[in-house]
């Protein structure tokens, strides 16, 4: 308000200024806009505010991506390998939970988060990230390890690999352009 009064003030227009300091029409008058010019003080202030929260961010997408990748590469392998009771309604759920919107689950996911203290907290968004983006990277990635013949396991396992040794030895590497993909649908 005041400096579009100084601005109509200007340019020869009444201007009905009130509650303002006399100060600050003195100023006006003499030709001084009350603006306030950051200092180097205030520079550092912004930028300190601006640190934490990139610093915040990357923590978050640190721990997202660790989470993500640990629990997406062990999911999608033993959907692929392991054969068990429901896996076809399982792998079938996943698709379906993708086409519920974000935004119907937001009041449930606050709920459960207020319930458990994770309001306003890096741990929060990192589990709400993890868990809305797990079924988009299983869907991926269980195709691509059913793809990779079973037979290379089996001869690192001859070859006195366990089934974890196999799996991180073998098969992992042969799946990084999947991982890959993963990555970038999380990012």
């Amino acid at each position: 308000g005041l400096v579009t009064g100084a601005c109509f003030a200007e340019r020869g227009h009444q201007v009905v200024v009130r509650d303002v300091v006399p100060e600050r029409i003195e100023s006006l008058n003499a030709g001084r806009l009350p603006f306030h010019e950051p200092g180097l003080a205030d520079l550092i202030e912004r930028n300190r505010e601006r640190r934490t929260f990139t610093l915040d961010v990357a923590e978050v997408k640190g721990w997202t991506d660790i989470f993500f990748a640990g629990v997406d590469t062990l999911a999608g392998y033993a959907l692929a390998r392991l054969h068990f009771r429901g896996q076809g309604s399982l792998f079938a759920a996943m698709l379906l939970v993708q086409l519920i919107p974000f935004q119907l689950l937001m009041i449930p996911l606050y709920v459960t988060f207020r319930k458990f203290g994770l309001l306003n907290s890096v741990y929060g968004v990192i589990i709400a990230l993890t868990g809305f983006l797990l079924p988009y990277a299983i869907v991926i990635l269980a195709p691509y390890f059913d793809q990779i013949p079973k037979e290379l396991e089996e001869s690192a396992r001859i070859d006195g690999c366990s089934r974890f040794g196999a799996f991180r030895r073998i098969t992992l590497p042969l799946a990084a352009p999947a991982l890959a993909s993963c990555g970038a649908l999380v990012f």
